[in-house]
């Protein structure tokens, strides 16, 4: 017979591989349901075209554009999978600015960020997934303002995994057989960079961290945080512009994937929640007086030990 964790890991396995088919039938139709729905309303399937909306009001701007005059450079700065395009989305919403990228992204610059590849003072912010490096000859890296978005690593590691695997979609789901495939690889990789990544940002002299998590809790208060943290006195902010379909077709629809704990075996799950607790006492060093809390990302293995432990006597 096999050891107990060999069973459960088919068993999980097989369960896995019809929850994720029944995704991707699901994804597949609800795709071809939501690309006739944006047209009919003037979007394209990323929900907009050149930011415009023909159902916002006159208060909102209806295209977006390059700052009129230089601002300080603001760096956006997240870990890839952190939901960073959706909050470049948003900020250009409620600003009506570009914003800016030390990269070009091909499929974004088709579906209306004009800043891609601009990474100067002429956009609200600048996206970049590389390392804070204060003696970096470019800006970016060393900049002396970011904009640090964190979401749970979990989700993070997952995110980043289907957009890689599926050439760059940022809303696309990878197949299962990618995931059994590279998945073992890719976490190896992924996981011991997450955390000093962040680490390291958090040595910017000004740092605005944004949770994921609060993002989704109170939309509102948070942007209205990201626009105190951004505004010189020139900039003319509407949040409501940004709630106003707020989505923007950047996230992906998890609504029939398994849960997060599905994908990470006991000795992914340690790793992983070894990384948030190093971060967060980096955090709370740095911000002592703020009560940043991402202990609550953990995930509980009191299963997989108990799985492990059952194992062993067997």
């Amino acid at each position: 017979m096999f050891p107990l964790r060999r069973r459960r890991s088919a068993v999980h396995l097989v369960l896995g591989c019809v929850a994720l088919a029944i995704l991707m039938i699901q994804l597949h139709t609800s795709e071809r349901q939501d690309h006739s729905y944006t047209y009919r309303q003037g979007y394209d399937i990323y929900g907009y075209t050149s930011h415009k909306d023909t159902r916002t009001s006159d208060t909102c701007p209806n295209t977006t554009r390059f700052l009129d005059r230089p601002m300080r450079l603001t760096v956006f700065a997240s870990y890839p999978g952190s939901g960073n395009t959706w909050l470049r989305y948003l900020i250009e919403r409620m600003t009506g600015y570009a914003t800016g990228s030390n990269w070009s992204d091909k499929q974004l610059l088709e579906k209306g960020f004009i800043g891609e590849f601009v990474k100067n003072e002429s956009t609200i912010v600048v996206k970049t997934h590389n390392d804070y490096n204060p003696s970096a000859r470019t800006s970016v890296e060393s900049s002396k303002r970011v904009i640090l978005l964190l979401r749970n690593p979990y989700d993070t590691l997952l995110a980043e995994f289907n957009r890689y695997y599926m050439g760059g979609d940022h809303v696309a789901h990878a197949y299962v057989s990618t995931f059994i495939k590279h998945w073992n690889k890719f976490f190896k990789d992924s996981c011991k960079k997450w955390q000093p990544y962040y680490s390291n940002w958090l040595r910017c002299p000004n740092v605005k961290v944004v949770l994921f998590d609060d993002l989704k809790a109170d939309l509102r208060s948070q942007l209205s945080h990201i626009a105190d943290f951004l505004d010189d006195g020139s900039l003319k902010v509407n949040v409501d512009c940004a709630l106003h379909h707020n989505e923007g077709h950047f996230r992906r629809d998890r609504s029939f994937q398994p849960h997060t704990n599905f994908f990470y075996d006991f000795t992914e799950v340690r790793a992983v929640n070894k990384a948030i607790d190093i971060l967060q006492a980096d955090l709370k060093h740095r911000f002592p007086l703020q009560n940043i809390n991402i202990s609550s990302w953990k995930i509980n293995f009191a299963f997989y030990k108990s799985s492990k432990n059952k194992t062993t006597r067997g």
